[in-house]
């Protein structure tokens, strides 16, 4: 079947914006913060507005001129290499721990929570390694891990895109809290920041405009109240573990 121009237009589009975007490029004038992820950080639920209204963009316009906040999220990414679209895989990947970031938020795992891709062992390993390979760079980043939000069952009752529900709440979101109080990483649960609405998501997982604003202001309340933050901004030590959840959930329920 021949496809028609507009037909074509519209793939290439998806291809090129979608699922291979443009690598973002640092600004040498600007202190960096990277963001590492898959289709939530990237920004799905807002596609043509992503730009502006991802958690990444909102995040950057909160922390103003100083900051320069970088996107590396990848809609469909696996963490794990033996999943379906391994992140590691993609020049992504390299291209952020090139960008000297002062810090760091890793958030893959909601691709890997997929009934054909879970292994509970191999997630553990591998995000302990992804971690350790942020926190090794010379410029000795803050690194700070994210457990996923919320994903809804569709209206028929369908887990969404072959996720697993139960995975997702408990088993990587325990996993997350485990490699990050390992690795001395802080821990920003956005799980249970999203789990009561379901008015922030463009979809059955993908956060719209609102939740992604949402989520930047949480992530700007942690950064400004915790250790993390005033340790990058002084170029000192590293976040350490176990430190307090800075901004109250209950301020967003």
């Amino acid at each position: 079947m021949k496809l028609s121009k507009s037909k074509k237009d519209l793939i290439g589009y998806f291809i090129n914006v979608v699922v291979h975007p443009r690598t973002p490029k640092p600004d040498p004038s600007k202190r960096i913060l990277a963001c590492v992820g898959d289709s939530l950080t990237y920004g799905a639920g807002v596609r043509f507005t992503r730009q502006r209204d991802s958690y990444p963009a909102q995040l950057g316009a909160l922390l103003g001129d100083e900051w320069q906040v970088l996107n590396y999220g990848l809609s469909w990414r696996t963490l794990q290499d033996t999943g379906d679209l391994p992140y590691k895989s993609d020049r992504f990947f390299q291209e952020s721990l090139k960008c000297e970031a002062e810090i760091y938020l890793l958030m893959l795992g909601s691709n890997d929570a997929k009934y054909f891709n879970w292994n509970e062992e191999n997630y553990r390993q591998e995000l302990r390694s992804f971690v350790k390979a942020y926190q090794a760079l010379p410029q000795k980043p803050v690194v700070l891990l994210m457990q996923p939000t919320i994903a809804w069952r569709d209206r028929h009752g369908r887990e969404p895109f072959g996720v697993m529900l139960h995975i997702l709440e408990h088993e990587l979101h325990d996993i997350i809290a485990e490699i990050g109080a390992e690795t001395g990483c802080r821990v920003i649960d956005l799980y249970r920041l999203s789990e009561a609405h379901p008015d922030w998501f463009h979809d059955a997982s993908h956060p719209n405009q609102k939740g992604n604003r949402m989520i930047a202001h949480y992530i700007r309340g942690v950064l400004y109240e915790s250790y993390a933050f005033h340790a990058a901004a002084a170029k000192t030590n590293p976040v350490s573990a176990g430190a307090s959840q800075d901004a109250s959930l209950s301020e967003y329920n």
